[in-house]
């Protein structure tokens, strides 16, 4: 990875488009929203089912949630995009 304020080649722009297309494409192989409610479901139940398991893991499914949120919107932004080539 290379400074901000490198120059960058041709070959450094396309392998990071493709990088790009090839993140959409394989998130796209997965169920990120359903993913993401089984999170928000284990978030509003978990303290009342098993409240010492879900004080455990509660950071880490937040930050999951906050990871596949972002996925989910570099998707539809690549949809977006893609539409209005």
């Amino acid at each position: 990875m290379s400074d901000a304020t490198d120059p960058i080649t041709m070959g450094d722009y396309h392998a990071a488009v493709h990088a790009a297309a090839v993140a959409v494409c394989m998130l796209r192989l997965h169920p990120l929203s359903a993913i993401l409610q089984s999170i928000e479901r284990a978030e509003a139940l978990g303290p009342m089912i098993d409240p010492t398991l879900w004080r455990a893991k509660s950071q880490a499914m937040r930050e999951d949630a906050a990871l596949l949120t972002a996925a989910i919107a570099f998707v539809n932004a690549a949809s977006r995009l893609a539409r209005t080539r």
